[in-house]
């Protein structure tokens, strides 16, 4: 994410929170910047609050569209949707190229459909707005409205007692009709939690006192591969390969008795496999909580394991290509210094070869005797030829060197 704007919908009465509904601008409210990333604190875009009706400044303009369509709107500096002068001077994260593409997304809670807040997330340069991309804002709006449900919830849980209170003086018909309510409400309540935790993307899990385990979810059984039945999870560790099952033990003894948060990384006997065929172990990083009563004794525990095959298989991927980089940089430095020392050899020979070949004629020119002249200059001649032939020797061996 090159840069992120949250914005909150300020609720500043129930006819503002109402005009949210369905893209209505009649009683726009106000939008306070919750939080930025990657943007200056002097930048320009950096305004709070952002009143929608009238206000062209910021990213306004941008989330009046989005209000009114009720929807996710894509904005590029390509087509000029998006402003670059907008967008310029921003810390970009990640890979630190320039942003050229942005996306408004309104956020919902997951209890109805008013707008709660925008969120304004710059569009990785290194990569296209495709579908896969477009799912994953789509997910990122709906953890971040899961994230908000348990605040609506809370506050409307807040104004629902203040009611109570209000209402105390009725009659006992009332009061009864209010409990069933809110009894109602409790179970449904639970009930969202448990569907929340059957859909959660890692395996979660909760042991009793004496560390049997009474609850696991789907996604728990589908991480381990262990063999499902009655009381089965109770012996979960016989999926744990050998080799790490005493450290497990130890863990989880550790957890049971001494009552501390734990953090382990093991792996399962059966084997990991990702959508390109590559296999390895499965590995997994289980994190565990205790939870103590009021005497301090271990009243039950929660945790979850999370797959992390993927990042293991990659890190040992990396690992291996660097120990062959390092492999071929051996043998290249062998490879130099082999070369170098064959070439350093008829170099040698040469320079002697050469320096012969001067001294020779160098005395034969100062020589003043004419009757051994001619003798003189064939015994120079012959071993000028034979310097010569070492150095064309000297030379072929550099050329095939060379070529080699």
């Amino acid at each position: 994410m090159p840069f992120v704007f949250l914005y909150s919908v300020s609720e500043e009465s129930d006819s503002d929170l109402s005009s949210m509904h369905s893209g209505s601008l009649a009683q726009t409210p106000q939008c306070i910047l919750e939080g930025t990333l990657g943007v200056p604190p002097d930048h320009r875009t950096v305004i709070s609050p952002l009143d929608l009706k009238a206000s062209d400044e910021s990213f306004a303009p941008y989330l009046r569209e989005s209000m009114r369509y009720n929807k996710t709107i894509l904005l590029t500096t390509e087509d000029g949707s998006l402003s670059s002068d907008l967008i310029e001077g921003l810390e970009w994260r990640g890979f630190g190229d320039p942003c050229r593409a942005a996306v408004v997304c309104p956020i919902h809670p997951t209890t109805g459909e008013a707008i709660l807040g925008f969120l304004v997330m710059g569009i990785n340069p290194r990569r296209p707005y495709d579908d896969d991309y477009s799912l994953f804002i789509q997910l990122l709006g709906r953890q971040l409205a899961t994230s908000m449900a348990s605040v609506v919830l809370f506050e409307e849980e807040i104004r629902r007692g203040q009611r109570a209170a209000q209402l105390a003086a009725l009659d006992r018909q009332e009061l009864s009709k209010q409990l069933d309510l809110r009894t109602r409400e409790a179970v449904e309540s639970e009930t969202r939690f448990t569907r929340m935790a059957e859909f959660a993307p890692v395996g979660m899990f909760i042991a009793d006192g004496s560390g049997a385990i009474t609850y696991s979810n789907d996604t728990w059984w589908e991480i381990s591969r262990h063999p499902r039945g009655v009381n089965s999870a109770n012996t979960w560790m016989d999926s744990i390969k050998d080799e790490d099952r005493v450290g497990v033990e130890a863990i989880w003894n550790k957890l049971v008795n001494k009552k501390t948060v734990v953090t382990h990384e093991f792996r399962f006997k059966t084997p990991w496999q990702d959508r390109n065929g590559h296999t390895s172990d499965t590995w997994v990083l289980m994190s565990a909580y205790p939870e103590k009563d009021q005497d301090g004794k271990l009243k039950s525990v929660f945790g979850s394991i999370t797959n992390i095959s993927q990042q293991k298989w990659a890190e040992d991927f990396q690992k291996r290509r660097m120990e062959e980089a390092i492999e071929m940089k051996r043998q290249q430095e062998n490879f130099i210094d082999m070369t170098s020392h064959e070439m350093r050899n008829p170099l040698s020979a040469i320079l002697q070869c050469s320096d012969e070949i001067i001294t020779s004629l160098m005395e034969f020119k100062a020589g003043d005797e004419a009757s051994n002249a001619s003798e003189k200059l064939l015994d120079t001649l012959e071993n000028s030829i034979d310097a010569a032939q070492t150095i064309a020797l000297c030379a072929q061996h550099q050329v095939s060197i060379s070529t080699q």
